[in-house]
């Protein structure tokens, strides 16, 4: 009540008395100056001072009505008025959608032909008041927060924060950006024309939040992943390496894949032992080791854990992708000594992966690729 009080009676001062900083006079300082001096005048030493003025006093002044003295001064402008409003956003039901997938390479499909592949979602947010009425013109702050060691990228050796500039955008009026602020309308609502996923698959936090007081927030949960993804798992015509090395341990988990390429690539390894078994193979039988396919939840392969977008590994996003270690399957071209060419064993091993419906494509490493991705 004491701050309620000195407030209004500084709200009703005159406006003149408040003069710009470095004036002669400054009106609430000199008013706040009075205040003071008026609290170091103990009770008993007050009534003293009025009744030593007297009533008929040379100069006496009316009788003023009495006023709530601050024990100690508090400005004007720290007196803090909360509002009774409350943000919501619309729909809470579980967001799950696909990463953003970069453009074709070469005709080839990255997964965005996909069945169902959808990077985006619109929703609502609302700001009502404490009588359930809408506020508008209302700023609002939407942002996203990464959760560390999600989706598949467990960097050891690597970076663990993701830059917010690439967990995604917000799309609203023509207006994008991570964080965004957007306004409310009459009705106190702002619809977000869409939300685009980062590359990076994981689970992240939607927070909207009142920007002068982002304790009056909500917040929903996202998964972007690419679904229906399978765990290659090992077997007895191969081996699964790349996650022990240094690079390796920033995605320990790195062998997964769709269900139909985990079925056709198994077919070709096995074809590849049993030919290898053969005289024809060479006569002993050769387990090739399976390198990197896709993260658990896919999305960007970062192999070196510095969250690079498009270099290093920019295919293996969709379940779709293999690397295979070399185990004798290629060898320096004598016309070409920069380049390797593959073995006999290596051209096996490409007839194979072809008859169950994959394609080699150069990537550094023997690559290969299913159901016409990359």
């Amino acid at each position: 009540m004491h701050v309620i009080a000195a407030a209004w009676e500084i709200m009703w001062w005159k406006l003149g008395d408040v003069k710009k900083p470095g004036g002669a006079a400054h009106g609430i300082l000199d008013r706040a100056a009075e205040y003071e001096d008026q609290r170091k005048i103990t009770e008993p030493e007050r009534v003293r001072v009025d009744k030593a003025k007297g009533p008929d006093a040379k100069g006496a002044k009316a009788a003023q009505p009495k006023v709530a003295y601050l024990s100690t001064w508090c400005p004007l402008s720290k007196v803090v008025v909360k509002r009774n409003i409350v943000l919501n956003v619309r729909d809470h039901a579980p967001w799950s959608i696909w990463p953003q997938l970069p453009p074709q390479s070469n005709g080839e499909s990255r997964g965005a032909d996909k069945p169902g592949y959808n990077p985006k979602r619109s929703f609502k947010i609302q700001v009502l008041d404490g009588s359930n009425e809408p506020v508008k013109d209302e700023d609002v702050k939407i942002f996203t927060t990464y959760e560390e060691g999600s989706g598949g990228h467990g960097h050891k050796n690597g970076d663990k924060a993701l830059p917010q500039d690439k967990q995604g955008l917000f799309y609203w009026k023509g207006k994008n950006g991570n964080p965004l602020i957007a306004k409310t309308d009459e009705q106190g609502m702002i619809t977000i024309d869409s939300l685009v996923a980062s590359q990076v698959s994981g689970k992240f936090l939607v927070t909207a939040g009142v920007k002068t007081d982002m304790t009056v927030r909500d917040t929903v949960q996202l998964h972007v992943r690419v679904p229906g993804l399978v765990e290659f798992g090992t077997g007895d015509y191969w081996s699964l390496t790349g996650n022990a090395s240094t690079e390796g341990q920033n995605h320990p988990r790195n062998h997964w894949c769709t269900q139909v390429m985990k079925d056709s690539l198994t077919k070709a390894l096995k074809r590849f032992y049993e030919w290898t078994e053969s005289e024809e193979g060479g006569g002993k039988g050769i387990k090739l080791a399976i390198n990197d396919m896709s993260l658990e939840w896919a999305g960007v392969f970062d192999i070196y854990g510095n969250w690079n977008l498009n270099k290093d590994h920019s295919f293996h996003r969709v379940g779709l992708s293999v690397d295979i270690d070399n185990a004798a399957l290629k060898e320096d071209d004598p016309k070409n000594p920069k380049e390797k060419k593959l073995t006999r064993r290596g051209q096996g091993l490409e007839r194979f992966v072809k008859d169950s419906g994959g394609k080699m494509y150069d990537e550094g490493p023997i690559h290969f690729g299913y159901e016409k991705g990359n």
